[in-house]
């Protein structure tokens, strides 16, 4: 899910099941497929990158521990995370940076 509000409007983008869907103040807004393709791509990601580290043992994902990162005097590992074609959610050509505390 993802809410933006601004001033009295409200779009909400919601990714269930059922598919993706787009409310703009509570009204279903009926989108080009192409369209909602792309925002479906973008909030499942959000949903994906929200639970982490969970989903970082899925079969399409590849990891590698870096050098630890010290940040206002703590310690973090960092980890860089790419992905397969297949699977991979369309994120083949991304890599990214996970920092978690030790």
């Amino acid at each position: 899910m993802r809410l933006n509000v601004d001033g009295n409007d409200s779009i909400f983008d919601m990714l269930s099941n059922v598919g993706f869907e787009r409310y703009n103040n509570e009204t279903f807004v009926k989108l080009e497929d192409s369209i909602a393709k792309k925002y479906e791509a973008s909030v499942n990601s959000v949903h994906y990158f929200s639970v982490l580290p969970y989903g970082l043992n899925d079969d399409a994902v590849h990891k590698t521990l870096l050098e630890n990162e010290k940040i206002k005097d703590k310690d973090y590992y960092k980890i860089k995370v790419t992905f397969d074609a297949v699977g991979g959610g369309g994120t083949i050509l991304k890599i990214f940076s996970y920092i978690g505390l030790i």
